[in-house]
């Protein structure tokens, strides 16, 4: 038999014990490390601790008490999942940032039953923040606030809250959802400026601005100042070679790419170059196959009708701006086959995935007996 209650007021206990002159001592050094600031907003102070904290303690996978005490923690700098959890409840708790634990377990492995209280579904511990209603994973060294592990969150989980009457304090628990990280959050943007060249229409000349924000960032922009710069030179250029291997690049640049900028500005990518993987003349006719300049797409279809539901990691937004400029005596045919507007809708009515392409002609000339086709 497992009781919520039970296990709320036990990690409770746990987490929450008095701590010695010694540790208060060693915590305000260890903050003076940090880009705390007490004048700072409180989104910012969690920041700087959990990057202090996740690019310096080393995340042991071993017991031993060394490895779960405040004290050698703060001198050796090395902890175990429990050592780490106990050194961020230490400084939230120091720095007076109030949060709750809040255990689950990851929704691809387990659905966490909200009805049924079981100790098999408190597996993976993150903190919640309150004041931002925001979550943290203290022991995901690739995650980082505001982006917790996404299967820990669209599912339920333990929230372990402190009460205080008068001077006596405890804690009571409440199973609750956590909400998944909203798709507005996590964008993938390309912004494509496409021209033809003046001796040869088959060749184009491309600028791209590749930008990237929450989950989509998050596997690079707080390591890119960790990253050799021959290497970040292959990671910008894979943005183009992803759409034809053989381009030619003439320039390319990164633009905030300071860690401490993930979650606040996008991580973005400059390039110019050439390519001639995207136009092929028919006759007096050039075939543009514009759609080829997003990429490949994922296939959301298949031949069977589906039963079982479809459950998405995380929630996302990818946005293409595509500008062409028409070689002067140029025409365009076709357009119309841009128009595309697919979406699914549930049975509340409620549109969760689209697919959606327009397009917008700012100048348009007379047509003549030579023109250009899109497709």
């Amino acid at each position: 038999m497992t009781s919520y209650a039970k296990v709320s007021q036990n990690i409770y206990d746990f987490y929450n014990k008095d701590i010695s002159k010694k540790i208060d001592s060693g915590l305000k050094k260890f903050l003076k490390g940090t880009d705390y600031d007490k004048d700072e907003s409180v989104e910012h102070n969690i920041k700087a601790i959990e990057t202090y904290i996740k690019m310096n303690i080393y995340l042991a996978e071993a017991g031993g008490d060394k490895l779960s005490s405040l004290e050698d923690i703060l001198k050796d700098k090395v902890a175990n999942e429990r050592g780490i959890i106990k050194l961020y409840a230490a400084i939230f708790k120091y720095i007076d940032i109030p949060f709750e634990f809040v255990y689950t377990t990851e929704r691809d492995y387990m659905a966490f039953d909200k009805d049924f209280e079981a100790n098999n579904f408190l597996n993976d511990l993150l903190f919640y923040f309150p004041e931002t209603k925001k979550y943290m994973s203290p022991t995901e060294t690739e995650s980082r606030f505001g982006f917790p592990p996404p299967f820990l969150t669209d599912t339920y989980g333990l929230f372990i809250k402190e009460v205080a009457i008068g001077d006596f304090k405890s804690a009571v628990g409440k199973v609750e959802f956590i909400e998944p990280v909203k798709a507005e959050n996590t964008v993938d943007k390309m912004v494509i400026d496409v021209e033809f060249d003046d001796d040869d229409l088959t060749n184009i000349n491309i600028n791209l601005i590749k930008s990237m924000t929450g989950y989509y960032a998050l596997y690079i922009h707080p390591y890119m100042d960790l990253i050799k710069p021959e290497d970040k030179e292959d990671v910008i250029e894979s943005f183009a070679k992803s759409l034809d291997e053989d381009v030619e690049i003439a320039d390319k640049k990164a633009n905030n790419e300071d860690p401490k900028l993930f979650g606040e500005k996008p991580l973005e990518f400059i390039l110019d170059f050439n390519s001639s993987a995207f136009v092929e003349k028919a006759g007096r006719k050039y075939l543009f196959s514009v759609g080829d300049l997003i990429g490949a797409q994922t296939e959301l279809y298949q031949d069977k009708e589906r039963i079982l539901p479809v459950d998405s990691e995380f929630q996302r937004s990818y946005i293409r701006t595509i500008t062409v400029t028409i070689p002067e005596g140029y025409a365009i045919a076709n357009l119309d086959d841009i128009n595309i507007n697919n979406a699914y809708v549930n049975d509340k009515n409620e549109k969760l995935m689209s697919f959606d392409s327009s397009y917008t002609c700012l100048l348009y000339t007379s047509p003549s007996p030579r023109d250009a086709t899109l497709s």
